[in-house]
């Protein structure tokens, strides 16, 4: 009876949603190039001296990048594609959706977080 129970918890066959499934919000591929270009961004802003953390965001598996300053509120930043290029994207705030720089310019928009963290934190 225990066996019973088990498979019919959370994790029993049939309830984790297929990779293909309309609540996945990316294609493998896509999913694979915004971790990549936000682990990019990561890895920098870490040199900088800047904190991150990742996050999820809601309703898929798809993921964003908390970045602070002791003394400042965290920014978040995800990268978006959009028009054939990736972009980095604010995820917070009034600027929710606006562009920083394209995911090629890793150092302009590592200097634009950090700009808009000092500035927080004066």
């Amino acid at each position: 009876m225990r066996r019973l129970r088990r498979q019919e918890g959370r994790h029993a066959a049939g309830s984790v949603p297929a990779s293909g499934d309309a609540s996945s919000t990316d294609e493998p591929k896509e999913r694979t190039e915004r971790i990549t270009t936000l682990s990019d961004l990561a890895d920098a802003c870490q040199l900088a001296g800047m904190r991150v953390a990742w996050g999820p965001l809601s309703g898929g598996a798809t993921r964003h990048v908390r970045v602070w300053v002791v003394g400042a509120t965290p920014v978040g930043v995800r990268a978006d594609f959009v028009g054939g290029a990736w972009f980095y994207v604010w995820h917070t705030g009034a600027d929710e959706g606006r562009s920083i720089a394209t995911a090629d310019d890793v150092t302009v928009t590592v200097d634009v977080i950090r700009y808009v963290l000092h500035r927080r934190v004066m």
